[in-house]
């Protein structure tokens, strides 16, 4: 068993068994997502409950807030 960080399912492929679109995050979204990550997240994926955790951990600590934007793009 494997963990997909495409679609954070515990098996290769997705729930659906579709293959993956292949696009990951650009370069802009990763700079992006490690100096302003609530922003990379709402670029990416809009006001989802990702975007809002992203502004709390921001606010509570820069550090946290990069590494949940860095991860929450893949």
């Amino acid at each position: 068993m494997c963990c997909c960080l495409c679609c954070e399912c515990f098996q290769c492929g997705n729930g659906n068994n579709k293959p993956h679109s292949g696009t990951g995050p650009s370069t802009t979204d990763i700079l992006l997502a490690i100096f302003l990550p609530p922003l990379a997240i709402y670029k990416r994926k809009g006001a989802t409950a990702q975007f809002w955790i992203s502004i709390l951990l921001t606010v509570g600590g820069y550090a946290p807030g990069s590494i949940h934007g860095v991860c929450a793009l893949y």
